[in-house]
């Protein structure tokens, strides 16, 4: 997800206060400010705004996002609560979501995107820079729902529209599965599905007459939008969920082949069949079409991502490290790519470069947890053990219940002679291992 692409669509309609009948001064700066890329700048003035009006969902939502232009993810994701505490307004809740999904907090942005997907509108131009985060939160029906509503609005490219209707109806189908899996009669109808694997067929419905045996409400004409509107009611009924398997499967199958069909030339299309080898473990299959991408269609979004992250899994750290710094050139606000170079650097021993470049991005934020593990072990790596305790006690202000922090202050504090605050963090160690 690029923070380019949040302004762009966010600038067709920034900023809301513009539509009121009067607007003060230092508001009118602040925008004025934002919309000329002064981001810090226009942070400061919407603070001051912020404790000088009444309270506004607006300014909240406008100092959210200058923070969230600069990185200060913890600051954006603070001022967009806030704003939502005022007014839950659509705009502000998926700024709140992009964020939640940048720092991995899926968890947390699950209900969120379950409270998007209720409220879908065609005219939403977040919805193609949030509609990742759906699939990375593993929210798989309402993938779907996303997916459908992309496809009629044409805010997104067609291709990449089906193809994300693709990836979408294969979790979807995953999900379902998996469900199924859990339930007694389970295994009854998980024999259809590995029958039609087996014999190599397109068909998995041959338990349908079974399943609709069993359920009042089941048809041969069901449709996977009746099925999945039936969800909330029959969640548990494994016949439901085995023709929701089917369904979903089959409509993965048709967007990728209609995809084929009507964009043959699609290199979108070529990324998704490399991603798909790539997890069946074809990687020498998925390389040779990432590569041939990188050369011929370079500014495909998250090709120099997936590729890094291929040589990654194969512990290829020296091929993985280029890519990644490739993406951040060419996405400065891209955390992921910045998570992958400072892996790498570990894993590679090159702790001096960890540290110049880790050091610098967090002089002014409070780094993500991964951030701080990584940082405070290049500095105790290279016997600079005050600066990784330094690191990691600022850390424990944001994570005070993250057991790895504990521990390694532990060990610091141990090797660093300084044995009472070693006992107090061996204490909220074992306090973490055994909440």
């Amino acid at each position: 997800m690029q923070i380019a692409r949040i302004l762009t669509c966010v600038a067709c309609s920034f900023p809301l206060l513009l539509t009121s009948q009067s607007i003060s001064g230092d508001v009118a700066e602040a925008q004025s400010a934002f919309t000329s890329g002064q981001y810090s700048r226009a942070a400061e003035l919407y603070k001051k705004a912020v404790a000088t009006h009444s309270p506004s969902a607006e300014l909240q939502t406008d100092l959210g996002l200058a923070y969230q232009m600069q990185g200060e993810h913890l600051r954006a994701i603070g001022s967009y609560l806030a704003a939502l505490r005022v007014e839950e307004l659509p705009r502000t809740r998926e700024l709140l979501a992009i964020e939640r999904c940048r720092l991995r907090q899926f968890h947390t942005v699950s209900p969120l995107l379950a409270k998007i997907a209720e409220n879908l509108s065609y005219s939403d131009a977040l919805l193609p820079v949030l509609s990742p985060c759906f699939l990375q939160a593993d929210n798989a029906v309402d993938a779907i729902r996303v997916a459908k509503t992309l496809i009629v609005s044409r805010t997104m490219p067609q291709d990449a529209a089906l193809i994300y209707q693709g990836q979408a109806s294969m979790n979807a189908s995953n999900f379902f599965i998996s469900e199924l899996g859990k339930t007694p009669e389970g295994p009854v109808y998980i024999q259809y599905l590995k029958a039609a694997r087996d014999a190599g067929s397109e068909d998995a419905r041959g338990g349908f007459s079974l399943a609709i045996a069993h359920s009042s409400y089941l048809h041969p004409d069901l449709t996977l939008e009746e099925g999945i509107a039936l969800l909330p009611v029959h969640s548990g009924d494994p016949a439901l969920l085995y023709m929701l398997s089917v369904l979903s499967g089959e409509q993965a199958m048709e967007s990728i082949l209609e995809c084929e069909r009507k964009y043959p030339e699609s290199p979108g299309l070529e990324q998704f069949q490399a991603e798909m080898l790539a997890n069946q473990g074809q990687t020498q299959q998925a390389e040779g079409i990432y590569l041939r991408l990188l050369k011929s269609h370079p500014e495909l979004p998250e090709l120099r991502h997936s590729i890094g992250m291929l040589y990654r899994g194969q512990g290829e750290w020296s091929q993985a490290l280029p890519l990644f710094q490739a993406e951040l050139a060419a996405n400065p606000t891209d955390d992921r790519a910045v998570t992958g170079i400072s892996e790498c650097l570990i894993q590679l021993g090159d702790y001096s470069q960890a540290i110049k470049f880790l050091a610098p991005r967090f002089v002014k934020t409070t780094p993500p947890l991964w951030a701080v593990l990584d940082l405070s072990l290049a500095y105790q790596k290279l016997g600079r053990y005050l600066e990784a305790i330094d690191v990691l006690r600022r850390g424990e202000k944001t994570f005070p219940r993250e057991s790895q922090i504990h521990f390694r202050l532990m060990r610091l504090y141990t090797l660093t002679s300084q044995m009472d605050f070693a006992q107090k963090e061996s204490a909220l160690f074992q306090e973490g291992k055994h909440p």
